[in-house]
């Protein structure tokens, strides 16, 4: 098993680094339009969609990343407003992943699980 790809480059589209969230739309998951009229919706709506892959462990997605930005507080939920407009046309497409500062990862041994209990 390959470790996930942490953050964003010029092509991927991975777990967001702790302090970050990200709005995309998974173009393999699209039902309601083809992905040339979503990126044209897009558009439409103000979005300069960047062409990205994001890789699962069943295969690679294309996706249209839209957003990523640098979360201030841990509780923020930076794109509720936007995903009350893309939820209706793109349905379960629309990804926005995130990881607040205070993020710590569930322990996978007795040894991590007492590293974060302390």
């Amino acid at each position: 098993m390959t470790k996930s790809f942490i953050g964003l480059n010029k092509y991927q589209i991975g777990i967001p680094d702790i302090g970050w969230a990200y709005l995309f739309i998974d173009l393999t998951a699209l039902e309601t339009m083809p992905p040339n009229e979503a990126i044209s919706k897009l558009e439409e709506m103000g979005y300069e969609p960047s062409l990205r892959y994001w890789d699962t462990p069943d295969r690679l997605r294309p996706c249209l990343l839209l957003k990523a930005v640098q979360l201030t507080t841990d509780d923020e939920k930076p794109f509720d407003e936007e995903l009350d407009l893309l939820f209706p046309l793109f349905e379960n497409a629309v990804r926005s992943p995130r990881r607040p500062k205070n993020y710590r990862p569930k322990p996978t041994t007795e040894n991590e699980t007492a590293l974060v209990s302390a």
